[in-house]
């Protein structure tokens, strides 16, 4: 601010001048702290994961500052539940493959047995009804 300009303001306008320029600093200030607070958080929490604390998690950014990365957030969710959709797609694909294999399995073994024996001596199944 110009000497020029201070002096031409009023007592109380160069007292919200002063008041803004302490506020501003103050917001700096815990911008700086939450910051470091994030640094020293992760660190712990990734030292913790290194040494063996299997309940540990590792955070994300926009867990601590949600207003700041909610865009992030958003598309971090999205690519999770894409993932988790592709999953279960394979997931689903392998299991009906393997479905597909062991019936087919089932037919070629139905096809090369004999299967005119119907009466079988054989009683200690709950199908052998006499």
């Amino acid at each position: 601010m110009s000497p020029e300009r201070f002096w031409g303001y009023s007592i109380a306008e160069v007292q919200d001048i002063l008041k803004s320029c302490a506020r501003i600093r103050q917001r700096q200030q815990k911008e700086r702290l939450n910051a470091a607070s994030y640094i020293v958080t992760e660190l712990g929490t990734r030292i913790g994961i290194m040494l063996g604390n299997k309940e540990a998690q590792v955070g994300h950014i926009w867990d601590y500052f949600p207003s700041l990365y909610q865009e992030e957030k958003e598309m971090a969710d999205q690519m999770k539940k894409e993932a988790e959709i592709e999953r279960v797609r394979e997931s689903r694909y392998r299991y009906a493959a393997m479905h597909n294999s062991r019936w087919k399995e089932v037919e070629d073994d139905d096809g090369d047995t004999d299967t005119t024996d119907t009466a079988s001596s054989d009683t200690s199944g709950p199908a052998a009804v006499h």
